[in-house]
């Protein structure tokens, strides 16, 4: 493939000699699954209930934000 595709090897010689670094480590999924959850729900409210568009993101931010505020303490 890296034959066929040179720059491709490129790319992954560059992130393997990279730093190891907390900037270069990637993400943290964390939470990230209960926060899509809780924004797919509020789209979903929105688009099949008629719930207000305001409405809806405002629970969803208060759950998500309560979501990240248990994440943050376990990894305190």
């Amino acid at each position: 493939f890296y034959k066929e595709n040179p720059s491709a090897k490129t790319a992954i010689d560059q992130m393997r000699s990279s730093p190891a670094l907390p900037a270069t480590a990637g993400a943290l999924l964390g939470s990230f699954p209960q926060l899509r959850e809780q924004v797919e729900s509020a789209v979903e409210r929105v688009l099949t209930a008629g719930e207000p568009v305001p409405q809806a993101l405002k629970q969803a931010k208060e759950a998500t934000d309560k979501a990240l505020v248990r994440y943050n303490r376990g990894r305190t």
